[in-house]
């Protein structure tokens, strides 16, 4: 019975909710599962962020290349009214394409943190002569892991915020392009 009854109290005393620093660590290591899976999230979104940058360029290309064609047409800008408008039109096409590229920029990101960054905390943690503040560090070591971590996704959601503002107002800009060009189709079908 004797036996048991230690095996009871070895369970006990090593479970989470007996033990606050294996809770610590539990909190800290969740904690840090999630960064992980966040970034990954965060990558995806990048990479859909610039796809529809890229697709917005097309279209606002396509639309350029169609006013070209209708500035060659004979007798296109007769009406000045049709001149403010498809000036507007193409400003907005510009814009859209100018958005478009700075959603696609080229950016200096900080890389994830690395094995090097790890090898770094537990270097720091091993050269600690204090032995308590060692323990303690010790303790909170995936806690500082995790922040390795959270400025890293940080960064990512800045940038992916940055980006999907960048293609709003290029989508904006198409819109009121296509607004002028449906406007300039009136116009043109209006008169006589």
């Amino acid at each position: 019975m004797r036996s048991e009854q230690m095996r009871e109290v070895a369970a006990f005393m090593t479970s989470p909710k007996s033990n606050p620093e294996a809770l610590i660590q539990t909190a800290q290591r969740e904690i840090l599962d999630t960064y992980r899976k966040e970034t990954e999230q965060l990558a995806t979104a990048f990479r859909d962020l610039d796809a529809k940058a890229q697709g917005t360029a097309t279209i606002a290309g396509g639309f350029l290349a169609a006013s070209l064609a209708f500035l060659n047409r004979q007798g296109s800008l007769v009406s000045l009214p049709i001149r403010g408008v498809l000036l507007i039109g193409v400003l907005g096409l510009v814009s859209a394409i100018v958005f478009s590229l700075l959603a696609l920029k080229i950016r200096n990101l900080t890389p994830p943190p690395s094995g090097e960054d790890v090898r770094n905390l537990l270097s720091k943690l091993a050269n600690e002569p204090d032995y308590e503040v060692r323990t303690e560090r010790l303790l909170y070591f995936y806690g500082d892991a995790s922040e390795l971590w959270r400025t890293f996704v940080e960064e990512r959601r800045v940038t992916n915020l940055e980006k999907a503002n960048h293609i709003w107002s290029a989508q904006k800009s198409l819109l009121a392009t296509a607004l002028s060009v449906s406007l300039i189709l009136i116009m043109i079908i209006a008169s006589p």
